[in-house]
């Protein structure tokens, strides 16, 4: 029996297309390793490269002393001065228990100085140094002062015997003059000390110096024991001569001056003292006591001290 010969289909063809294009696959994909899916794998964080740009740095902090007066110092009322050191800042105030005293730019060497006014009493000073807006930068620790009342003027004394441009003989010479009480008085000539003297309650004293031959210039320097105190009298020029060989000059007594010594007269003022005169030879003159000369006459401060001219009560 005779088999009928095939027929080629259109089916067959693709088929056969299809068959081809999976052995170009095959054929393409057949040396290629298999895919495996990768982890990726950490990287540590990357570093910023180095910058030549230094660090930025604080600044130091500010310090403030306190120098002078140094602590515990016993001040006298009135001005007082505080002086120290700051390490930075513009301006340095003082604060005496709270309240400001003074203030004072700092230097450039980093000094300061502030004048201040203290009453007496007890001070708790601060210093502390500012910017320029006012802000406290530092201060010091406080510091305690004691700020004692101001201590009164001793007054200079005065020489009242001799007088200025008394001529004077050699020997001893009684100087006489008033001083603050309380106080002790030496006589002083070129530095050299001549005599002391006692001053009483009233504020006087007297001294008997022996006076060479010659020029000389003389002080009184009184000193108060308490406080070391001292003042010194306007200086005395004295021309003295040599010592008398006769007459009835007492020690002590200034000679005459030259020209002639006189004897004082009345009038209806009262009695006139005439050069060379004292008040002991004036009341034998008149017949009356010392004392009732003198209490006649009150406005004699001073027995020894008359001059020419004067007009004098006769009691």
């Amino acid at each position: 029996m005779t088999r009928p010969k095939p027929s080629w289909l259109p089916y067959d063809g693709f088929k056969l297309a299809v068959a081809l294009i999976l052995l170009l696959l095959l054929f393409v994909f057949r040396g290629a390793p298999p895919v495996v899916p990768v982890t990726p794998t950490p990287q540590p964080p990357t570093l910023a490269a180095p910058t030549d740009t230094p660090e930025a740095t604080l600044p130091p902090p500010v310090t403030i002393t306190l120098d002078e007066p140094p602590p515990s110092a016993e001040l006298a009322a009135g001005p007082n001065t505080f002086v120290g050191t700051a390490s930075g800042g513009a301006i340095v105030r003082v604060l005496s228990n709270g309240e400001p005293q003074g203030e004072s730019p700092l230097s450039t060497a980093g000094q300061w100085r502030v004048e201040t006014e203290l009453p007496e009493g007890r001070h708790v000073v601060v210093a502390q140094a500012l910017d320029t807006a006012g802000n406290v930068l530092a201060e010091t620790n406080p510091q305690a002062f004691i700020v004692n009342p101001v201590a009164a003027v001793l007054p200079a004394p005065v020489i009242l015997r001799p007088m200025p441009g008394d001529t004077l003989r050699a020997g001893p010479v009684t100087f006489s003059g008033t001083t603050a009480p309380g106080t002790t008085v030496v006589m002083n000539s070129g530095g050299g000390l001549l005599a002391s003297a006692e001053v009483d309650a009233s504020g006087a004293w007297t001294a008997v110096i022996e006076l060479p031959q010659g020029e000389l210039t003389v002080l009184a320097i009184a000193t108060h024991p308490a406080t070391g105190q001292s003042a010194e009298s306007l200086p005395l020029t004295l021309t003295v001569l040599p010592a008398a060989v006769s007459g009835d000059t007492e020690p002590g007594e200034p000679a005459p001056p030259p020209g002639p010594c006189g004897v004082g007269h009345i009038t209806r003022a009262g009695y006139v003292v005439a050069p060379c005169e004292n008040l002991t030879r004036i009341s034998e003159r008149l017949g009356v006591t010392l004392g009732a000369l003198l209490a006649a006459n009150p406005q004699i401060l001073d027995p020894d001290l008359i001059y020419p001219g004067q007009i004098l009560i006769i009691p």
